[in-house]
């Protein structure tokens, strides 16, 4: 004989308790309170198809190599751009170089392994800095000099002076400017600080290009700075300083002053301390020579 079964007990035959929970039993999803049987609990949960872990994509990480490559190409690229040109183009073509390189590598990923973000947030800088090396002015170096040009005669200006990067001064105080006579010239420095003296009685033009940076003209107070960017120009005409009323000027200056990054500063020379024109005052009287001996030599 097979286990007995008891049927289960009526309504009002069950404990409060026990009417308790079946009453506040929650309905299984997708049916409406009171119609059929009760669902088990886990019945619903166990018929959600599981949740697949994300698939990873199959190969080896190639960023590490992507950038090592990068960096030898830009390298090498700059270096034997550097023996012929100056630090603008050989920068350029570094930094172009690697860029090709990471654009490679992001392609090469797609067969024959997998790159991160890591290489994306390199290329992108990458790309910034070559389109800075792309302003700079093309005669800059990496070398710091500084230069002064004092010519004495006008034979002695030249019709160019040029500066890399560093610190340039033109002196122009000694020039023998006379009967009207006007002297053209001009300078370019890439990055630093261009100062040019005028000498006094000389009326001059000047034709400014400024790249980045800072211009002081005479008159000007020395600490005032004004940095702009994005390419200036300026033409500028002084006039001659230290002249007497009604004396004309000694001569003329043109000047065409060209810098890439920095500052350009223009002052007039200090003026000679004049000559005394009144009469000498009284000399002092000699002193008596001492009488020698008779016979003495």
């Amino acid at each position: 004989m097979g286990p007995r079964t008891h049927p289960a007990p009526p309504r009002h035959q069950l404990s409060r308790r026990a009417r308790r929970r079946r009453a506040h039993r929650p309905a299984p999803a997708g049916r409406l309170v009171g119609c059929g049987p009760p669902a088990r609990p886990g019945r619903a949960a166990a018929r959600r198809p599981p949740r697949r872990p994300p698939r990873r994509r199959d190969g080896r990480p190639i960023g590490g190599w992507t950038f090592l490559l990068a960096l030898c190409a830009g390298a090498f690229t700059a270096l034997s751009v550097s023996r012929h040109e100056t630090l603008a183009p050989s920068l350029q073509a570094g930094l172009a170089a690697a860029l090709v390189v990471f654009g490679l590598g992001l392609v090469l990923s797609a067969w024959l392994g997998r790159t991160g973000g890591g290489t994306v947030f390199l290329m992108v800088v990458t790309a910034v800095l070559l389109a800075g090396a792309t302003a700079l002015p093309d005669n800059i170096t990496a070398d710091w000099h500084r230069r002064t040009w004092t010519p004495t005669s006008l034979a002695d200006v030249r019709p160019h002076y040029e500066l890399g990067s560093g610190e340039g001064e033109l002196d122009l105080t000694e020039l023998p400017l006379k009967d009207g006579r006007t002297v053209r010239t001009s300078v370019e420095v890439g990055a630093g600080r261009l100062q040019v003296t005028l000498p006094q009685g000389v009326a001059t033009r000047l034709h400014i290009s400024l790249g980045l940076g800072d211009i002081q003209l005479p008159g000007d107070p020395p600490h005032d700075v004004d940095i702009s960017a994005g390419g200036r120009e300026r033409t500028v005409t002084l006039p001659a300083e230290g002249l007497k009323k009604g004396e004309k000027p000694r001569g003329a200056l043109d000047l065409d002053l060209d810098l890439g990054a920095g500052q350009v500063a223009v002052q007039h020379a200090a003026p000679s301390p004049a000559k005394p024109t009144g009469p000498t005052g009284p000399t002092a009287p000699e002193e008596p020579t001492a009488p020698t001996r008779q016979g003495a030599p």
